[in-house]
């Protein structure tokens, strides 16, 4: 059986392809948006912190931000800070502090919608990526150990995320004895070459 077409309609592309088309467009619209982000700063926009210099110390500093909806399957934020919040985190540390203690850096951010798919990475002064965090819960963490002196970047992106996402975040340094580290057994004789 075969339709026949009103004269009207005999050049209109079928409802499905119409809907695929829309789609389509909707798609290219969003990652030339998605490309043509600006980035976004937290409130406040910089904190600053002194590492401790004694042990069983902690100080923290929190902020507010919204991240940007977009896909992002790289788990991970460098790259993309046209489409991310950032929070610059300013870490001093005195002479020798890391001789006498371990200081321990928590970067956390949280939302409340677990359904938005969020990127927490940390980027150190150099552009070198401290760590980045992406485990599909509306909680991200990046921890480091004896963070050197300089500006950190703490960028919050989307992994998958159709809507902004508002978030806190924050860092908190924690000092505590370090690890002994485990003498050196003799060679007995034996050598490497």
């Amino acid at each position: 059986m075969h339709r026949r077409l009103s004269p009207r309609y005999a050049f209109a592309p079928p409802r499905r392809a119409r809907s695929i088309g829309v789609l389509v467009a909707g798609l290219a619209a969003g990652v030339v948006l998605f490309a043509a982000g600006s980035s976004v700063a937290s409130t406040p926009a910089s904190s600053t912190l002194t590492v401790p210099t004694s042990v069983g110390q902690t100080v923290s500093a929190t902020w507010t931000g919204e991240i940007p909806p977009g896909a992002n399957p790289t788990s991970n934020c460098s790259g993309f800070e046209a489409v991310s919040d950032q929070h610059a985190v300013t870490i001093n540390v005195a002479p020798g502090t890391y001789d006498t203690l371990e200081a321990t850096f928590t970067f956390t951010i949280t939302w409340t919608d677990a359904t938005q798919d969020e990127i927490l990475t940390v980027v150190d002064p150099d552009g070198e990526t401290v760590g980045s965090s992406d485990g599909g819960s509306n909680v991200e963490r990046v921890v480091a150990t004896n963070l050197s002196q300089g500006t950190y970047n703490a960028l919050a992106c989307a992994f998958a995320a159709v809507l902004p996402v508002g978030y806190e975040g924050e860092v908190e340094i924690t000092t505590s004895v370090p690890e002994a580290s485990l003498p050196s057994a003799d060679a007995g004789g034996l050598a490497f070459s």
